[in-house]
C-alpha cells in the first residue's frame, strides 16, 4: 500500500504528498486528497497541486471555494502547464471538474514567447 510506503520514507519530499493527493483524488478519497494536497501547498506550492485542491473541492461540492482556488491560480504571473491524467476516465473527470471550478482554457497567452 501506498501509505506503508510513505511511512517507510524517513523525509519525504513535497512531491511525495503530491502524488498521494492524486491517487486519493482518483480513488475518490476527496477529504484525505484534500488533506494532503493542502500539506503541499503549505510546503512547496509544487506543480499543480493548486489546480488538483481546486478539483478535489468541486469533488467534495464546495464549488465556490474551488473557483476562488482556480481565480487565484490564474493571477499567477507564471505558472505550469496543466497535464491531466493519462487514462480518459480521470482524464476526462479532471477536466469536467476543472471546468466546474470555472477553468477555461485559451490558446492565447498573457505572455509573449521569447
Amino acid at each position: 500500500k501506498i501509505e506503508q510506503a510513505l511511512a517507510l520514507h524517513p523525509m519525504q519530499p513535497s512531491y511525495f504528498a503530491y502524488f498521494h493527493a492524486v491517487i486519493l483524488w482518483a480513488n475518490e478519497q476527496y477529504d484525505d486528497a484534500l488533506t494532503e494536497i493542502e500539506s503541499v501547498l503549505q510546503r512547496a506550492p509544487l506543480l499543480d497541486a493548486a489546480v488538483y485542491r481546486a478539483i478535489v473541492l468541486v469533488g467534495l461540492g464546495r464549488i465556490a471555494e474551488a473557483k476562488d482556488q482556480i481565480a487565484e491560480y490564474r493571477a499567477r504571473p507564471s505558472r505550469p502547464v496543466l497535464v491531466p491524467p493519462h487514462t480518459p476516465a480521470l482524464a476526462k473527470r479532471y477536466l469536467e471538474d476543472l471546468n466546474v471550478a470555472g477553468w477555461r482554457p485559451s490558446l492565447a497567452t498573457r505572455n509573449k514567447a521569447v
